[in-house]
């Protein structure tokens, strides 16, 4: 990448990326790893030690659990780089990761890595959304809501920004969903839109800034009138809707509306005005 600021952009939008790294040395040992970090111009590290840079060393263990013992001498291991500035174990402004890889098997776990690797810290993936989103916390779900971490798993797969207008066609049960691909209309849509999609996900492309539009031919799903599908509920509650889940998170002004439409005759007007059709069915 060009620059620090294009791989923290990148990584705060990935959903399957847990961390992303300035590498400064790794090897199959821990000495082999220490050699490697010695031969590195101080240009890589010196600037991110200085006195006026607070900093951090955490040790993490892959396929194992290290010992408050162990981890503490593997971080005094490091003592040569020039540590000048002050510890801050909150809000660091150097974070180092020493991470020791043992393999993915859980059984026979070696006692010493695979390999080991050092890296300051430039960000973190958006894998907090999946709990900040969880159907288990959705006001409003259907036996077949998707999962929130393949939703924004598809949104970014649509590469949706702030200001989309996106269309959900089966945003309901898509019971007739298979129907889209013998239509004339949806064929010439899906040429006209090489993003299309497959994933019903209104709330999380809200949630990247995107409006949203969503149809179904089930008018009791779109009303939510249909049997709750959570466990002991029998009634669905008054104010149960795809308006409700957008409310939930502060996305409410991103809600266009949503149209009882039979994709099979469908009455969307052939034009280019949108930028994104997501749903869940193909």
């Amino acid at each position: 990448m060009e620059s620090e600021q294009d791989a923290k952009k990148l990584v705060s939008r990935c959903m399957l990326v847990k961390a992303c790294y300035e590498l400064w040395g790794d090897g199959c040992s821990s000495e082999e790893m220490h050699n490697n970090i010695r031969q590195q111009p101080q240009s890589l590290y010196k600037p991110h030690l200085a006195s006026h840079k607070s900093f951090r060393v955490t040790v993490e263990g892959f396929n194992k659990s290290l010992r408050s013992s162990d981890k503490l001498a593997k971080i005094e291991s490091l003592s040569y780089l020039p540590f000048d500035g002050p510890v801050n174990l909150t809000n660091p402004d150097t974070r180092l990761d020493l991470i020791e890889y043992y393999g993915l098997s859980n059984v026979d776990v070696p006692d010493q890595p695979y390999r080991v690797f050092l890296g300051r810290l430039l960000g973190r993936g958006c894998r907090e959304l999946i709990a900040q989103y969880s159907l288990k916390q959705r006001s409003y779900i259907g036996s077949t809501s998707m999962d929130a971490q393949l939703a924004f798993i598809m949104c970014n797969m649509a590469q949706l920004r702030p200001g989309d207008l996106v269309l959900d066609p089966f945003v309901g049960t898509g019971q007739f969903s298979r129907l889209v691909v013998f239509s004339p209309f949806w064929n010439k849509l899906a040429q006209a839109y090489p993003c299309i999609v497959i994933c019903s996900i209104l709330v999380s492309a809200a949630h990247y800034g995107a409006h949203i539009l969503g149809s179904d031919i089930d008018f009791l799903t779109l009303h939510a009138r249909t049997k709750p599908t959570r466990v002991k509920q029998k009634e669905r509650s008054a104010h149960e809707s795809i308006l409700s889940n957008l409310s939930q998170y502060g996305l409410q002004g991103r809600y266009l509306d949503v149209a009882v439409v039979d994709c099979a005759r469908t009455s969307w007007r052939r034009a280019p005005v949108l930028d994104a059709i997501i749903t869940d069915r193909q």
